[in-house]
């Protein structure tokens, strides 16, 4: 299982935003467990996941929470997920992680197993 790591700083507006995509060409991410937090914690701090654009999750615990598969989200190349946060101060930091294993285009992922 890999982790994969990425941060940003709020702006002034109290959002911040967190895309991944895989960029290997003919590797497919199996995502089984997401977190997210904030630096310093924020209560009200809202987080909404998106995978191109739909709905996934979200949470009114955007300064700290986790959601676990089965299934798992697949991402394929050119997909994305967001991880949109809100209700923040101008320079907080927000954090998010995903856990996940590579498969080859070739391979049929079967969300329903746990990576």
């Amino acid at each position: 299982m890999t982790d994969y790591t990425q941060s940003v700083t709020v702006g002034a507006a109290g959002t911040a935003s967190i895309d991944f995509s895989p960029t290997s060409p003919g590797l497919n991410w199996v995502v089984a467990q997401f977190s997210l937090e904030t630096q310093p914690f924020r209560v009200g701090c809202t987080c909404i996941v998106r995978k191109n654009g739909r709905f996934l999750s979200s949470t009114i615990l955007g300064s700290g929470d986790t959601a676990y598969g089965p299934p798992a989200i697949i991402l394929y190349r050119g997909d994305i997920l967001n991880f949109f946060w809100n209700g923040l101060q101008n320079g907080d930091e927000c954090i998010a992680t995903l856990f996940y294993n590579e498969s080859t285009w070739s391979q049929s992922p079967d969300p329903t197993i746990a990576v």
